[in-house]
């Protein structure tokens, strides 16, 4: 198992997230009480609310098991456990791609992604270690051989507006050579 990953084991494993918790807060939240009721009972196609959506577009893959909901392996974590978790997770400064991948097999809300991306943007440390993109190698353009001999345009993207200019630089200085 790579060092970074049981560095972020053993610190989750001091959280103050257990299953008891997990299946406290499920009970008293009002849409995911609902979900685990109705991933018992069967989910009837009509019961697409907003807030079930997210859990209506994966219902084969979710069970209730002694009152925590599970997306396949993955702990559906309630909303009130979402800070204490994250900050867990960003405290070992891993990166987004490593939370990401961390989190893609134990744990699971609709907007986990979101949440985490918003986390590792407002930690100075993780904008500070994240590796910067590449500059794009700077290409001059070729040195015309005579004037007007290539134009560009960049101003508008619309047909009528692009016909309106090249007409105006046609009539001005002719026809380009390329």
């Amino acid at each position: 198992m790579p060092h970074d990953v049981v560095l972020l084991l053993n610190h989750i494993l001091d959280t103050n997230v257990h299953a008891s918790s997990i299946k406290e807060w499920t009970a008293s939240h009002p849409v995911l009480s609902h979900v685990c009721k109705l991933v018992q009972t069967g989910w009837i196609s009509e019961e697409t609310s907003p807030a079930l959506q997210p859990y209506f577009q994966c219902y084969f893959e979710l069970s209730v098991i002694d009152g925590c909901l599970l997306r396949g392996s993955r702990v559906v974590i309630p909303p009130q456990g979402h800070p204490s978790l994250l900050s867990q997770l960003r405290d070992t400064h891993p990166g987004i791609s490593r939370m990401k991948n961390f989190t893609q097999a134990y744990v699971w809300w609709p907007s986990l992604d979101k949440d985490m991306k918003d986390k590792v943007k407002q930690c100075v440390t993780c904008q500070i270690s994240c590796p910067t993109p590449q500059q794009a190698p700077v290409h001059p353009w070729e040195c015309p051989s005579s004037p007007r001999t290539r134009i560009h345009i960049v101003s508008s993207t619309s047909a009528e507006a692009t016909i309106q200019v090249l007409r105006k630089l046609f009539a001005t200085h002719g026809l380009p050579e390329q």
